[in-house]
């Protein structure tokens, strides 16, 4: 990384860690003999992922189902509307989407294999949460969506990848 990139991701880091107020989210207790579910956190430099198995999710969205059809895992990301579908990242806008307000969206990917294969060039870190927890991650992603008129999801265009 350049040094002026450099210099200006910690900038950015600072004050947007100081901009708001931690959200605490409530303890999940283990559910004795219930088997842990794995997910994966993937880190893609400015952003970072959550992948889940998509059945689970797609038995709790439809139309995630009809969209991206019958893959083993689905990739989602919450971050600056313009940033996921430019066709191409620059400085000024990695700048206004931390500084300044903007519209968020949720990026869904499909991901056909398993996680440490199709993102190969990111760092990719597995996660075991009980099944409270996991329902809980799945709750948020599900709550994250915003619907459309008629009941599915509203589609705001495509995505990077």
């Amino acid at each position: 990384m350049k040094p002026l990139a450099r210099i200006a991701s910690t900038f950015l880091i600072l004050v947007t860690a100081c901009a708001s107020d931690p959200v605490a989210v409530d303890r999940v207790e283990a559910i004795p003999g219930a088997a842990p579910v794995a997910v994966f956190v993937v880190g893609h430099g400015w952003h970072t992922g959550i992948v889940v198995p998509a059945g689970d999710i797609q038995a709790r969205l439809s139309a995630l189902q009809a969209r991206f059809g019958n893959v083993l895992y689905m990739e989602f990301g919450w971050g600056d509307k313009v940033f996921y579908q430019a066709e191409e990242i620059t400085a000024g806008m990695a700048i206004k989407a931390s500084l300044w307000p903007t519209a968020a969206v949720v990026h869904a990917v499909a991901v056909p294999e398993d996680p440490d294969a199709y993102f190969s060039r990111s760092e990719v870190h597995r996660l075991c949460l009980a099944p409270a927890g996991y329902d809980a991650l799945l709750r948020f992603i599900v709550g994250s969506f915003r619907p459309g008129e008629d009941g599915g999801l509203a589609p705001l265009g495509r995505g990077r990848y």
